[in-house]
């Protein structure tokens, strides 16, 4: 979710693909994969012969092959996955997920029920309580209705393990670094202590992800694709002119993430990126608030082990790898030939 309005409280700095040419940037690999698998209206609108959903795989390959044309190094950060296992820091946050999911699940049931009156001519009493508006009980074209269970399909998406394996698999056919943090660690912490270690052989130059959270971690560099005026664009955040330009410290930053509000805290009323910067020195967070501790926790990274270790192997080299890829994404029923080309573009002396 992030830090709510720090991009209205903090302006970042609009830069091109071309500007991190040589640069390796961290990436938090579950933001990479939700963005994917929400990319599209229709979350099944690509699927393999099975009805499975693929269109993750396209946005992965996709970004991979961005990154390596563009003289970007990769290291994929993913998060500890377990049966069962939530992280403890953002129980706040992941209780009001399952609340919305709920809610959603509700709706989707209530808007199927619609459709299918319509189908058969036949009302049932109204049980829904106050789930729509007037506007969504008024809504009786098809279309409209099909694209709201779209949107609130959306909302119930979980990701799976199926999908994360997925993306490892593309990563290590194309030999790119990739790690999964420690238990009770979140990615995004990972992302941040790759730009300031000395404990690793490399450091990262910036983390790519769209939480700003990576910031109040210690990042030195932010990169985010988002969407501005309809367009998709590249944002940057330089730490250390952020804390210059606006005369405060980590600590400063780290109070102001959390009296802004985040997965970790519930925000504090009445303050807002508008006006976050001249009242946050005189605002006393709550004890709830005071007991995040979570972006100054140690973390060992000479415990993480690396999956196609940056500077052992060259990326996108081994042409039995690719033969594997393709002959995957043709089981998918991706067109292996369009693929097979943009991967030439990016190395055109494999022989596949």
């Amino acid at each position: 979710m992030g830090i709510k309005g720090f991009s209205k409280t903090f302006v970042p700095r609009i830069i091109k693909q071309k500007d991190l040419k040589n640069l390796t940037g961290a990436l938090d690999a579950s933001v990479i994969l939700y963005q994917s698998c929400l990319g599209m209206s229709i979350i099944k609108g690509l699927t393999d012969s099975n009805g499975t959903p693929t269109l993750h795989i396209n946005v992965i390959i996709a970004r991979v092959l961005n990154f390596i044309k563009s003289s970007v190094g990769q290291v994929w950060v993913f998060d500890y996955h377990e049966a069962n296992y939530t992280s403890p820091d953002k129980e706040i946050e992941l209780v009001k997920r399952r609340k919305r999911k709920a809610d959603a699940k509700k709706k989707i049931a209530a808007l199927k029920k619609k459709q299918e009156e319509k189908k058969t001519g036949k009302k049932t009493k109204q049980t829904d309580g106050d789930l729509f508006t007037d506007s969504d009980e008024d809504a009786d074209d098809d279309d409209a209705t099909e694209k709201k269970i779209n949107q609130q399909e959306k909302i119930t998406f979980t990701m799976n393990e199926q999908i994360v394996n997925d993306c490892k698999f593309i990563l290590d056919c194309f030999d790119i670094c990739w790690c999964i943090a420690p238990k009770g660690t979140e990615a995004e912490k990972i992302c941040a202590e790759f730009t300031t270690t000395e404990d690793l052989d490399f450091v990262c130059d910036f983390v790519y992800t769209t939480d700003v959270d990576t910031l109040l971690y210690g990042a030195t560099q932010l990169v985010r694709s988002v969407k501005s005026k309809g367009k998709k664009v590249l944002q940057l955040y330089e730490l250390e002119n952020l804390l210059s330009d606006n005369e405060i410290d980590m600590d400063d930053l780290q109070k102001i993430g959390i009296i802004l509000g985040s997965d970790h805290a519930p925000k504090t009323p009445r303050v807002g990126p508008k006006t976050v910067l001249r009242k946050f020195k005189d605002i006393e967070l709550t004890e709830e608030q005071k007991a995040v501790n979570i972006f100054n926790k140690d973390v060992d990274l000479t415990k993480i082990e690396f999956h196609n270790p940056l500077d052992e192997i060259e990326v996108c080299s081994d042409e039995n790898k690719i033969k594997k890829l393709l002959d995957w994404l043709e089981s998918k029923a991706f067109n292996r030939d369009r693929i097979k080309k943009q991967i030439l573009k990016v190395n055109p002396e494999l022989d596949i």
